[in-house]
């Protein structure tokens, strides 16, 4: 269920709510996106957006109020939008998902597949690892455990970016 604050504005990137019946439970997943194209910038893109996730969850009621709905929304879902909108739905859990993509300057290059697979996976293992151990310290743990992850390096980011230009 995609909501946005106007229709009449572009929206710039990915910052998004959706929605999915989950046997009695309604889970909204509310999304954030960051990219970084300078180097040596998935801390700053880490942390800028997990600050940006909460603060947009502990605001979402307030933001909720600035919503109208978009027109691809599906007609079935629209009372489900009106009442997440007044407050009025029932067993609702949050997820929060954070989309993370940066220029990566670390070689993912193997001999196959499955070499290639694990350098990426290694990358972005060892760029969590430097992350600092308190960069969630003044976040509640059961919210901490309700954010998800979603990371895209990119070897090119400037030639990506082009082609879309193009």
């Amino acid at each position: 269920m995609p909501l946005t604050t106007s229709r009449g504005h572009e929206r710039f990137g990915a910052d998004a709510i959706h929605y999915k019946k989950s046997g009695r439970e309604n889970v909204v997943f509310i999304g954030e996106s960051k990219a970084y194209k300078s180097n040596y910038k998935f801390r700053q893109a880490f942390s800028e957006s997990l600050s940006s996730i909460i603060d947009t969850y502990k605001s979402l009621q307030e933001e909720l109020l600035l919503y109208t709905y978009d027109d691809f929304i599906d007609p079935q879902l629209q009372d489900i939008a009106e009442k997440l909108k007044d407050g009025e739905l029932e067993n609702v859990r949050y997820e929060l998902v954070c989309l993370i993509s940066y220029n990566e300057l670390k070689s993912p290059l193997g001999e196959c597949e499955k070499e290639i697979k694990q350098k990426i996976e290694n990358i972005i293992l060892e760029r969590f690892s430097s992350l600092d151990s308190d960069v969630t310290k003044d976040i509640s743990k059961p919210l901490v455990q309700r954010v998800h992850y979603i990371v895209f390096p990119f070897w090119d980011f400037d030639g990506m970016l082009e082609g879309f230009d193009s």
